[in-house]
């Protein structure tokens, strides 16, 4: 019990009010209100969520009763007068904060978790958090960065959900893959809810891929969606024609890579937009295979890989052919390498037009052909239309 102070009031305008008992020779305590009472006769009942150690004594004339509330600093300077030899009176200035602060104090405000991973060959992880401070979780630290995400967008349609995730660019965020020209691999992502306090007991709320990651003030806004959208596109209808539809090096082509590709380094790189050009020493100029890799458009449509982990780049070959001089390959890429400098490992992979004549000697793979060579290349049930040219102008 204690005598009416307005506790009671004080208790419904501001929960989670504290009290510090302190009292010399004696140990100090701190409990939390948990409620008060007005008794109405001028006294009011104030039960506390912990077990006073020594209460008659703390509740002794000579003991101090101070109520606490949550404050903060109100600016980072701090004040100090020296009273005599060996004392101080320091002085900061604070302001209280509304409860809700209190949460994150404590480590019961929900904290996300963000993590980013590439599959090989990359084979890298970003692990994030947009609280203040690094977080562990699982045996893993996720580093403090600023950003966000919005709402979750669920529906019980097959696309499942979709949330926008913005962060401060980065060189080394992952978002920065996708600048300045899209990401050659899937970035994909999780997210997590967890605590401050408690950061081993996650919730997974999303899982999914980044779509794209384009910049904005400063800022990258990258929509994500999960694994669903991949059952809703549509899927074209089986290409029946003269040339193969089955894509070199997959389950259907039945090629074993590594039989084909080769590697080499960069001598040297022209980094123009309209037509970037790597010229390529090869690592094995003694191959058995050195002759046809150096053949014209051997490595038309295929792709040139250099680079680990986030130094990765992977580019389209547009054209390939060879200096008579140096027997060096030069390349044209679909866009600029961004990250390759001279001296650098490159991975080389051999594309394919589709013809019959490129599976057949170049691949030697004709029985897995998918395409259909013997259609005809016009109905034959249909004339063909015949245009009559006149010499003159209109006759009389």
């Amino acid at each position: 019990m204690s005598r009416s102070r307005k506790l009671a009031d004080t208790w419904n305008l501001n929960g989670d009010v504290y009290l510090y008992f302190k009292r010399a020779g004696y140990t100090t305590q701190i409990v939390k209100i948990l409620s008060v009472v007005d008794q109405g006769n001028g006294l009011e009942r104030v039960t506390v969520d912990t077990v006073l150690a020594d209460w008659v004594s703390l509740f002794a004339s000579a003991a101090f009763i101070y109520r606490l509330n949550y404050v903060r600093l109100a600016d980072d300077t701090e004040k100090a007068k020296f009273i005599s030899e060996g004392s101080q009176v320091r002085t900061v200035q604070v302001i209280e904060l509304p409860q809700e602060y209190t949460a994150y104090e404590t480590g019961t405000k929900k904290i996300f978790l963000y993590h980013f991973w590439c599959k090989a060959p990359m084979d890298t992880h970003w692990r994030y958090t947009n609280f203040a401070a690094n977080v562990a979780s699982g045996n893993q630290l996720y580093s403090a960065f600023p950003m966000q995400h919005g709402s979750l967008t669920r529906s019980g349609k097959l696309d499942g959900g979709t949330v926008e995730i913005t962060a401060e660019y980065s060189a080394d965020h992952p978002f920065s893959l996708f600048l300045p020209v899209p990401f050659s691999r899937q970035l994909n992502v999780e997210i997590y809810e967890t605590t401050y306090g408690a950061p081993e007991a996650v919730t997974k709320i999303f899982t999914g891929i980044v779509l794209s990651a384009p910049e904005k003030d400063g800022k990258i806004i990258a929509p994500c969606s999960n694994f669903g959208f991949l059952l809703k596109r549509k899927v074209p209808g089986w290409m029946i024609g003269g040339t193969c539809p089955y894509c070199v090096f997959d389950v259907n082509c039945k090629l074993n890579r590594a039989r084909y590709e080769t590697s080499g380094t960069i001598d040297s790189y022209e980094s123009d937009w309209s037509a970037p050009t790597a010229t390529v020493v090869l690592a094995f100029p003694d191959a058995r295979q050195f002759d046809l890799w150096q053949s014209p458009g051997y490595f038309d449509g295929g792709f040139l890989q250099t680079g680990f982990g986030t130094k990765f780049e992977e580019r389209e070959i547009i054209s390939s052919s060879v200096d008579d001089d140096t027997k060096n390959l030069i390349f044209v890429l679909n866009a600029p390498l961004f990250k390759a400098g001279a001296d650098q490992w490159v991975q080389l992979i051999p594309g394919c037009d589709g013809l019959p004549s490129t599976c057949k000697t170049k691949y030697r793979n004709y029985p897995n052909f998918g395409g259909f060579p013997a259609i005809p290349t016009k109905n034959p049930t249909l004339d063909s239309i015949q245009s009559n040219v006149s010499s003159g102008g209109k006759g009389k």
